[in-house]
């Protein structure tokens, strides 16, 4: 009788327990990581509440501004620059839409179009704009970074 094949299952057995420690050791920093996630989901809820009232503020102000010029010019924009009137109607039509082209703007869409269209309806748009972006950039990506 060959014992020696014997003991070579107990190496094997030996192995697997082995490897069973180090899958717990790795489900260790996994939950770890998972109450971590879990712990900052508050703080994450609230940093979308700030940047949607942040998006909601300034997409107020340039629907209002939009809104304004569109009623006293409207006609003259429709006639003579027609692809003007529709993208401001496309941009900042409404608040929602106007909302969803600023966080175009935020999260990297190409924004010298929404610039060139606000200047076309008052260059202190086109500042407003220019401090959005500046300060969304600087301000707000800056703090949330930290945050988290």
């Amino acid at each position: 009788v060959n014992l020696s094949f014997m003991r070579s299952m107990r190496i094997l057995k030996v192995a697997k327990v082995l490897r069973v420690v180090k899958v717990l050791k790795f489900f260790t920093a996994l939950r770890l990581m998972m109450n971590s996630v879990i712990g900052s989901l508050i703080s994450m809820l609230w940093s979308f509440v700030m940047l949607a009232m942040i998006f909601l503020i300034f997409g107020l102000v340039f629907v209002q501004g939009c809104s304004a010029y569109l009623s006293e010019h409207g006609d003259w924009l429709l006639t003579q620059q027609p692809a003007n009137h529709e993208m401001l109607l496309e941009s900042f039509g409404s608040v929602q839409v106007a909302m969803m082209s600023l966080f175009k703007t935020a999260t990297g869409a190409d924004w010298s179009d929404y610039f060139d269209l606000l200047v076309l309806i008052g260059n202190m748009y086109g500042v407003a704009f220019i401090s959005f972006i500046g300060f969304y950039q600087i301000a707000v990506i800056n703090i949330l970074t930290g945050l988290f």
